[in-house]
């Protein structure tokens, strides 16, 4: 198995932050149009706190159900392992995709992956689940 690099990685991201992204969007207008709040931070908030929590749910029970795959691993060849199981268990998933599922986690991840040249991130390395993301020829 080779381990998936950066590259695909960071793409395959930012295609799994598609959905999640449009969401918050629909969702923060809707509110901003019938509630009013006044301030916009509180919106802003709003609206990531739906982002994060559309993103680890829709890629965690995606990545369950297909076995190792969101639309981005799809598009990029590359699918998420388990080094104990053939088939990956629900918790696995769901673990990857808290650490993933808040920008802060995902900045933290990139830097960690170019600083010290690594295929796995941190959350790989500290991650209860022992998962990897592999290329897989289509």
């Amino acid at each position: 198995m080779k381990i998936a690099g950066f590259e695909r990685r960071i793409f395959s991201y930012l295609v799994d932050m598609i959905i999640p992204i449009i969401i918050s969007i629909i969702l923060f207008f809707v509110v901003f149009i019938h509630i009013h709040l006044n301030t916009m931070f509180v919106l802003y908030v709003i609206a990531l706190s739906i982002m994060s929590i559309s993103y680890l749910f829709i890629n965690t029970l995606f990545t369950y159900l297909t076995n190792g795959y969101t639309l981005g691993n799809l598009i990029f060849g590359i699918r998420m392992v388990s080094n104990k199981n053939s088939k990956l268990r629900f918790v696995d998933c769901f673990l990857k995709y808290c650490f993933l599922a808040f920008p802060m986690c995902s900045f933290i991840n990139m830097f960690y992956m170019i600083i010290v040249h690594s295929q796995r991130t941190i959350f790989d390395h500290l991650s209860l689940s022992d998962s990897l993301l592999v290329r897989v020829k289509f």
